[in-house]
Order: C-alpha cells, then sequence, then structure tokens
C-alpha cells in the first residue's frame, strides 16, 4: 500500500527555496524501488530534494524542540509546544519548522525545557514560552506565545540557558533571570528573578547553562561554575550547591565548556575534555558509569573546539567538522545509525560537516558548513524538524484498512482481525510477532501468513496467538520462555499450532506465558517465575500446557508480566503468581500464590491484566482495578503508590461495554462509542491531545463510533464502525500504523527558505 505525498520544489540560486510539506512518506517497493527525488531507507522512501536548505546562521535544543536564526535574521522553532515555546503564537506541536512572530533581525538562539531566547542585532533579548520561574525575564511569570522583551537588560551579545533559567553575556558581564532555588543565577541567593540581573564581580567571555547549573571562561581561560551540584556537576571536588561563581581548579586554559542536566564537560587549551557530574549513562566518556566530583578525561582522537550536552549524553565537534558522542543512545540520538544502546567511550557520529552543535535532552542536532542542519535522536514531539512524529496525541487513522472486526496490541506491535477472518499486524518484529514469516519492525499492515478462519485474535509482550475455527490455537512470536506452547523454545515468525487439544474458547498471553480455556478448565504454558501457570510450582518454565487443576468453570483468562487470572461462570474471579503489588486481589499483599485465589468482587463480565496490574467490568458498566497503582495506573486517586490488594473502582466512569489493558496506559470503551484512557501519558497515549499521565479517565478526542479497543505497551487502537482503525501514542516501531518509525540516521532538517 503506497500513498503520494505533495511534494512541490521550485528551486533558484543561492538560498532561495519553497517547499510545500506535507511529511508523508510512503513504503519502498521492491528491491528499495521509490520515485525520483527519493531513497530507500528503512523500508520508507525518503524525499532527498531538498536536502535541509542552507540557510541556518545559529541552531539550539532544548527539552523537545529546537529553533533556528535564518541567514535574513528570522528565527524559525520545531518539535514541543505546549507552552508556546515555538514562538509562533500557537501551543500546537509543529514537525517541520515555523516562524516565530515579530523577529526580523535576531543573531543567535537558546533553548530551555520549555521556554526560547533570542538576542537581536541591538543587544536587545527576547524570550517566550513557559513563564512559570520568571525565565522570559519580563517581570511576570506568565507564559507567552510571542516573543516579549527580557527587562533591565541591553548591549547582550550572547545567550546560555539551562532548564528554567537564562544568562547573557553583557560586555565582559553576565546577567541572569529565572529559576534560582539552587543558586544557578549567581548573584549569591536562591531568590527566582523576574527580570535580568548582573552578577557581581564576575568577568566572562564564553557562558554555558544546563539544568540549574551556569558555568562561565573569562579572558585568561578561568573556568567558573555556580548553581546545582548535588551531583558534582560543578567539578570542585564536592557536592555542596554554590550561589556565586566558583572556581574549577582541575580545568586549566579553558576555552569551552557545556552543561547538561546534570553533568559538566569543559576543554582546555590542548583541545582535551575532562567531564565530571553524573555518569549513570556513560554521559562522562571515560569509560566508566561512575560519577565523579572532579572533571576526568574523556579520550577523543581529535582536538575539540565545542561541547554540547544533553540530559544523558554528551557530544563534541572538532574543528574538521567531524563530531563524537557519548552516553545514552535512546532512539538514535549520538547519530551514528543507533547500532548500541549506549557507549561509555566517544564514538564517531554520522552527524558530519558540523560547524555548531545544538544538543537537546534527547536529541542532537548540528549547522553544516553550508548551513543545512541535520538532526537524530527522538522525535516524538516533532524535535528532529524533517515532517515527521514518531508519537501522536490524538488517534490517527491506518491508512486503508476497512472491514475489520477485533483488535490486540502487543508491546510494539498491533494485529487487527479482518473480516474474512485473516489477520494483519504492524510494528515491532524482531521476534517474528507480526507472523509475516520474516523477523523485523513493518510500519505499515502485513499479512499474518497461513491463517484463516481466525475468530479471536490475543498478544503478549512479543508474542501473538489466534484461536481458529474449531478451537485450534496457533501463536507465533518469541519463544525463549516457551510462551508458545508448542513444546519448544525457538521464536518463529511463521503460525504454528500450540501443543493443545482442540475446542479452546478462551485465550490470553501475559508477558512471556499464556493460558486458555477449555471445557471450563484452564491451561497454561511459558514462563513460571512468580507461579503463574497456576499448577502449584514455581520456576519449572513450562513450553507446553499444564492444567491449572482448582478452575472448572472458568469463561475467560487474563494474563499479566507474573500474575494469570480467570472469569469464572457465576462472575466471580480468580487469580494466582505475583501478588507483590496485589494484583491478586485478594487483600494479602505481598504474599504470591501458586494456585488460584478468590478476588473479592462479583458480577464481573470481563476480566484484562498487564503488568502488575488486574482490571475487571462489571455487568453495571462500572470498572474495578488492583495492583500497582502508581502513575494513575489504575485510573483512580484513591489508589496508592505501591500494592492495592482490593479493588478500587475506576473513577468517574460509567456505562462501559469494554476494556483494554496495556502496559501502561489502560482504556475503556462507553456504550455511546467513545473511549477514555487513563495512565502515563508521555507519548500521547492518553489520546487527548496532551502528553501527561492522567490518574482517572479522559475522553480521547475526535473519536466516536468505537467498537473495540487495544492497548499495547506505549500505543492505543480503535476500531470503528466501518471497520476503520485509528491510533495513537508512540509509534517508533510502526505500530501505529502509519508508516512512520524511528529515524535512525540522522536526518534533514526542513528549514523553509524563501
Amino acid at each position: 500500500m503506497r500513498h503520494l505525498i505533495a511534494l512541490v520544489v521550485v528551486l533558484t540560486a543561492g538560498c532561495k527555496l519553497d517547499v510545500d510539506y506535507t511529511g508523508t512518506y510512503y513504503q519502498c517497493g521492491e528491491n528499495d524501488l521509490c520515485p525520483d527525488g527519493y531513497v530507500c531507507q528503512q523500508d520508507q522512501c525518503i524525499p532527498t530534494t531538498p536536502d535541509s536548505p542552507a540557510c541556518s546562521q545559529s541552531v539550539a535544543s532544548g527539552g523537545d524542540h529546537s529553533c533556528s536564526v535564518r541567514d535574513d535574521g528570522t528565527v524559525w522553532c520545531w518539535g514541543r509546544n505546549d507552552f508556546g515555546q515555538l514562538g509562533d503564537g500557537t501551543s500546537v506541536d509543529q514537525t517541520v519548522p515555523v516562524q516565530v512572530v515579530g523577529l526580523m533581525n535576531a543573531v543567535a538562539v537558546e533553548t530551555g525545557l520549555a521556554h526560547s531566547c533570542a538576542v537581536d542585532r541591538d543587544g536587545a533579548v527576547w524570550c517566550w514560552g513557559g513563564n512559570n520561574l520568571g525565565q522570559l525575564g519580563d517581570g511576570t511569570m506568565s507564559d507567552s506565545r510571542a516573543p516579549v522583551a527580557v527587562q533591565n537588560l541591553a548591549g547582550a551579545t550572547a545567550l546560555a540557558s539551562g532548564q528554567d533559567h537564562v544568562c547573557a553575556l553583557v560586555g565582559d558581564g553576565v546577567a541572569c533571570w529565572g529559576r534560582n532555588a539552587d543558586g544557578q543565577l549567581g548573584d549569591g541567593s536562591t531568590t527566582d528573578r523576574r527580570m535580568a540581573a548582573m552578577i557581581s564581580g564576575l568577568s566572562a567571555m564564553k557562558l554555558a547553562a544546563g539544568g540549574d547549573s551556569t558555568c562561565a571562561i573569562d579572558a585568561g581561560g578561568t573556568l567558573r561554575c555556580w548553581g546545582d551540584n548535588g551531583t558534582g556537576a560543578l567539578g570542585i571536588g564536592s557536592t555542596m550547591s554554590q550561589s556565586r561563581p566558583t572556581v574549577v581548579t582541575a580545568v586549566n586554559g579553558a576555552f569551552a565548556v557545556a552543561l547538561g542536566d546534570d553533568h559538566m564537560c569543559a576543554a582546555d587549551d590542548l583541545g582535551r575534555v575532562l567531564c565530571t557530574g553524573a555518569n549513570d549513562n556513560g554521559q562522562l566518556g571515560d569509560g566508566t558509569t561512575t560519577s565523579t566530583t572532579i572533571p576526568r578525561l574523556a579520550p577523543l582522537p581529535a582536538v575539540v573546539t565545542e561541547l554540547s550536552l544533553g540530559s544523558a549524553h554528551s557530544c563534541a565537534r572538532a574543528e574538521s567538522g567531524a563530531v563524537w558522542c557519548w552516553g545514552n543512545n535512546g532512539d538514535g540520538r549520538l547519530g551514528e545509525g543507533e547500532t548500541v544502546w549506549r557507549s561509555l567511550y566517544p564514538i564517531l557520529s554520522e552527524l558530519t560537516d558540523a560547524v555548531e552543535l545544538a544538543v537537546g535532552q534527547s536529541h542532537t542536532c548540528i549547522r553544516q558548513r553550508s548551513g543545512a542542519i541535520r538532526c537524530a535522536g527522538f522525535n516524538g514531539r516533532g524535535q528532529l524538524g524533517y515532517g515527521r512524529r514518531i508519537t501522536q496525541g490524538a488517534p490517527q487513522a491506518v491508512p486503508e484498512l476497512t472491514g475489520f472486526t477485533a483488535l490486540t496490541a502487543g508491546g510494539g506491535f498491533t494485529c487487527g482481525l479482518a473480516g474474512d477472518e485473516t489477520a494483519m499486524c504492524w510494528g515491532e518484529g524482531n521476534d517474528g510477532e507480526l507472523g509475516n514469516q520474516s523477523f523485523g519492525n513493518v510500519p505499515t499492515p502485513t499479512a499474518v501468513s497461513g491463517l484463516q478462519g481466525i475468530t479471536k485474535l490475543v498478544s503478549g509482550s512479543s508474542h501473538a496467538c489466534a484461536l481458529v475455527t474449531g478451537g485450534a490455537l496457533r501463536c507465533w512470536g518469541a519463544n525463549g520462555e516457551g510462551q508458545l506452547g508448542d513444546g519448544l523454545f525457538s521464536s518463529r515468525a511463521t503460525a504454528a499450532p500450540a501443543a493443545i487439544a482442540l475446542g479452546v474458547t478462551d485465550v490470553a498471553l501475559g508477558h512471556d506465558h499464556g493460558c486458555a480455556v477449555l471445557g471450563g478448565g484452564v491451561k497454561c504454558w511459558g514462563s513460571n517465575s512468580q507461579g503463574q501457570l497456576g499448577d502449584g510450582t514455581v520456576a519449572n518454565t513450562r513450553s507446553s500446557p499444564v492444567d491449572v487443576p482448582t478452575v472448572t468453570t472458568a469463561v475467560a483468562v487474563a494474563g499479566g508480566s507474573e500474575h494469570s487470572c480467570a472469569l469464572l461462570g457465576g462472575g466471580t474471579v480468580q487469580c494466582w503468581g505475583n501478588n507483590y503489588y496485589g494484583q491478586l486481589g485478594n487483600n494479602d499483599a505481598p504474599l504470591d500464590s501458586l494456585i488460584p485465589v478468590d478476588v473479592a468482587i462479583t458480577g464481573v463480565m470481563q476480566i484484562g491484566a498487564r503488568g502488575s496490574r488486574t482490571f475487571a467490568l462489571r455487568s453495571d458498566g462500572t470498572v474495578w482495578g488492583w495492583g500497582y497503582g502508581c502513575d494513575g495506573l489504575l485510573g483512580s486517586t484513591a489508589a496508592s503508590c505501591g500494592p492495592n490488594g482490593s479493588p478500587i473502582q475506576v473513577a468517574d466512569i460509567t456505562n462501559v461495554m469494554r476494556i483494554a489493558v496495556g502496559f501502561e496506559t489502560s482504556c475503556a470503551l462507553k456504550q455511546d462509542g467513545t473511549v477514555w484512557c487513563w495512565g502515563p501519558g508521555y507519548y500521547g497515549q492518553i489520546g487527548d491531545g496532551a502528553y501527561t499521565t492522567r490518574d482517572k479517565p479522559v475522553q480521547v478526542t475526535g473519536l466516536t463510533g468505537a467498537i473495540d479497543i487495544a492497548a499495547g505497551g506505549s500505543h492505543v487502537c480503535a476500531l470503528r464502525t466501518g471497520g476503520t482503525i485509528a491510533c495513537w501514542g508512540y509509534g517508533g516501531d510502526g505500530q501505529l500504523g502509519d508508516g512512520a518509525m524511528r529515524a535512525r540516521d540522522p536526518v534533514g532538517v526542513r528549514l523553509v527558505c524563501e
């Protein structure tokens, strides 16, 4: 299924370029075939014309957004925008650069966690975005979606921004404003400032800020730092925070410095890099994960001219334009093609020909000699600026899918049951969980091979099963714990029979185990580390189904991470396995049970389980949950952050006809066809357009006519009247079915030039 896109390019001389770019890619054809102007990368046709228009003179990356100053003095930003940090007058995320309103003569830009600032040719500083701590410097604490002037400041030449504070070079002095709880403003106090104030007695030529700390280098190469020092990020040999600039004696002749959230790196007059502070992800680059309060050498094979740090990774630029990065490589933020999940030493990035570095919280951007900008890393809010994002905060239709009748969602994949009783899956497939005879991710629906007559689909973390006509069970995917129930321990990408008799009436999959109902009895297989197979044993993995001996009237089953449950014919529930968080619902936490125990609930018509939680839908349309209750996981403020061994009613929701329990977020389908979700929402999986945790159900926006729902690892899908499917949440492995995946290699920012 391929979909043409709208892409109009008119090239003229120099930096004259007009782009109408929708950002819609489509899947590569056979032999990696793509149309003219496109190249096949990771099964997607990527436009090669234009390739990052060359018109930028400055770039900066913040929490989840980036900004650039164009040659004409305008400022353009992209990515997250919930506080107006893009400055375009809205609070809508943008996947391609949008112009900051009203700024026409900027020379440099800086970005913080949720704000941005620019200095213009006249030395004035303008800021926009979040302002809860005075970080906009306009004398207020009101957010602004458009630039406002920093008060008490004139003649600025450069900026440095931390998480919620900003500092500016004014001549050879420094002025700061914003959050000051850790002394990051350097004025000897811990009082926030809503307007700029000079730091007395400080001379500086270069500035850096990050997290809640600030550093400056003077004309003689002396490095001074101040602010939060709880991790030793100031490099002064202690963890005591400093409210006044303090000399870092371990770095001599400093000429470059950068700060991350909890670490600092500096380059000395020999071009060597020394880092200090938190090191749990190897962000100090010294080959260890041991933190330090005194800078240690990060060995690089070149003389370094610039440094830039993120929350858990670091990058350095050489005069040649080569970039080395180290630390956490989540979603490819080190820019080396995502071959490692972290690097304890500096490794050469694929970000090349760089003249400027801009490292954000979880992404990295460079400005190249040509003026082009390239970025790598997490793109959940569009912060890579190339027209796509891998998270969606509201339902997005899976292209060209119609006539479907049911859904299921695994850890990183989704499957749908078609009207002709065949199945299609999409998303993560490295363990064969897509059932398409191959191992690898696929961002659009692909047919499950060799299966017909399907009556039900279910999924676990990395495996799936189908019930077919006659009650036969067919499974595929990961099988290291015997979770396919076929008597073997090898994963497979094609559905094959489980070692169970015909007549199965219901099946459910846990993290790496499964259970099935057969004649009222229950059989389970796979991992048994906590007694989740219910046969009275523990730690004996079973690759073939075993009986749960005391259950005789089961009508349905559910599987969590290390526990299982059965819905009995009279509307009661029994559970067994791990009970550390009370997920067995018998008010006996944290005592595990190797055999079924009664849950204190009646009148149940559906059950579901994932992780360390269990939910039940009662016949009166209410939903009840028990188990782990942090981060809104149980949908009620009455739940504690810990064990909840008795059922608690999910708040403010009735008339529910179906529930979907995800590995994080859970949802309920109401009788009116609306969907309501709760729990963690940082990937947009709540579906209300926000990216925040909800401790009670909120309605998914723009979705009506739903008839089925499925919740996976960090994504949710809904089946609508007419058989169409819409998904939202995290889509980095293609599980949203919209053709988008993570960009494992650096991509060009679509900066519109005229």
